[in-house]
């Protein structure tokens, strides 16, 4: 059983190092060698490509979103579009740090038990967020709890 493991983890990565001979990867080419290894050019790799329509009702994102990037950190407000990985967001807040949720998850559920402990900045009217790796809907009371925390700032 072990050595079929191996073999058929050998198997593709053999799979995946002949899609990717041959394709330049600096940095002005990535976006055109994602397209081609999702696109029929290399069919061997089933490469995952976030719907932009996963979240929209009738061409509107409509609710509010907490959206996790990999590294500009966690923002809460409205998505105002989503291409791939980037989305602009309006009316939107930096999550800096929270108490009283445990997780994401438990934040967009249920709110912060612990307002004036978080870390929350003032909206900001837009932003463009780049590499992002996780979007969850808001409920009403978990938006109204994030809205309602102390803006924190510098004195």
């Amino acid at each position: 059983m072990q050595k079929e493991i191996e073999n058929s983890l050998f198997l593709e990565m053999l799979t995946i190092k002949e899609c990717l001979t041959g394709l330049d990867l600096s940095l002005g080419s990535i976006s055109a060698t994602l397209e081609r290894l999702r696109s029929a050019e290399c069919t061997t790799v089933n490469l995952p490509y976030p719907s932009s329509r996963s979240l929209q009702e009738g061409g509107n994102y409509v609710g509010y979103f907490i959206v996790r990037t990999y590294s500009a950190g966690v923002f809460a407000g409205e998505i105002v579009s989503r291409n791939g990985r980037e989305v602009v967001m309006k009316n939107a807040r930096r999550l800096w740090y929270w108490e009283g949720a445990a997780s994401l998850s438990q934040l967009a559920m249920e709110g912060v038990k612990k307002p004036k402990e978080c870390k929350f900045p003032c909206e900001v009217d837009r932003v463009e967020l780049l590499e992002v790796v996780e979007i969850l809907t808001c409920t009403d009371a978990a938006k109204q709890s994030i809205k309602n925390v102390p803006i924190w700032a510098a004195e």
